[in-house]
This record gives C-alpha cells, structure tokens and sequence, in this order.
C-alpha cells in the first residue's frame, strides 16, 4: 500500500503501536529454547511409548512410526535429543528449519542403511534411499547413503570440512538477531 507520494504506509500510526508489536517478537534464542524443549519432549514421548507406557495413544504412535521407520523408530529419540543439544549447547544462533532439515536427512539415510544391509527393518521411509541397492548394488548404495548422512550431518551442525591454514575474522558468518530495515519495511 502507499500513499500519494508513493511511499508505503507504516502498519502502525504512531510509535508506541510499533513497539507493540515488537514486544510480541521473540529474541532468537528463546525460539530456538523453545524448539529444544520440544525436541526434548518428543523424545520422552518416544521413549516412553517404546516402553508401553505412554497410553493408549502411545501404542498408536509407536506402531505407526515403527510402521514408517521400521527399526529406525529407536533413532527418532536420540536424534530429536541431538537437536535439541544443537539447540542448546551451540554458541552460534541456529537455523531452526535447516538444522532440523539436516537431522531429518540423517534419520533418513540412516535408514536408507538400514533398508541395504536388513531388508524390511527400514520400514517405509527407508526404502526410499534403501531401494538404491536395486539400481547400484549393495556398497554403492551403501557409500550413497553414507555420503547423504554426512552432508546431513553438515547442513545440521552448519559446519564446514574446508581446513583453513590462515584463519580470518572474515571467515565467520554472522546470522543477525534483527531484520534490516529494508525486511522491516516489507514485514509491515
């Protein structure tokens, strides 16, 4: 929207409603706590499913996971307790969406090994990557998986294998805790 001299209107018309809004926006870090605590009771809810002791509702969810995962259902905990650690233990500020992204892709080749090396125990996911033994035999597919686990590894854990000799203050990329302005202007 804009007005007659072409500018864009602000959502707020005075700068006490601004600061309202922004008293509702959470700092990064308390998103990626909240997410932690997430992770984390997803995990006991897991384990605590695998155990039969979460109701009636846990058997349903450990038997359609089990279902989708195969074997793999026993990995769900520890890499949902992997993200929160990521979460909570790293100093830099995280991607919430690409570091889950990673561990997802991790879960998922694990199981594509899964599926190569025990047919059927990869459970439906795992014949995704799993079935690449069809196309390329058992140790390439079985490198294939590897090779995807590690990248997974990488894009969650935002790190790089490039060794450098000299290190710089450039190397490091900074994710900024605002928006800049011109984000500012296009959110409102």
């Amino acid at each position: 929207m804009s007005n007659k001299k072409g500018t864009k209107e602000n959502k707020f018309d005075t700068k006490e409603e601004s600061k309202k809004g922004e008293f509702f926006r959470l700092h990064p870090h308390v998103k990626e706590s909240i997410w932690a605590i997430v992770y984390i009771g997803l995990a006991a809810l897991l384990i605590l499913a695998g155990f039969n002791a979460a109701g009636p509702a846990g058997e349903f969810l450990k038997a359609a996971l089990t279902k989708f995962f195969g074997i793999g259902y026993y990995v769900l905990p520890v890499a949902f307790f992997g993200l929160a650690a990521i979460f909570l233990i790293s100093g830099k500020r995280r991607l919430i969406g690409i570091t889950t992204l990673g561990v997802a892709l991790a879960v998922l080749s694990l199981l594509g090994l899964v599926e190569v090396f025990s047919p059927g125990k990869g459970g439906i996911v795992g014949l995704g990557l799993g079935s690449l033994k069809y196309l390329f035999g058992n140790v390439a597919a079985a490198v294939i998986n590897f090779s995807i686990f590690c990248i997974a590894l990488l894009i969650a854990l935002n790190f790089s294998l490039k060794f450098n000799w000299k290190k710089s203050d450039d190397d490091e990329i900074e994710i900024p805790d605002e928006p800049e302005e011109e984000e500012k202007e296009i959110i409102k």
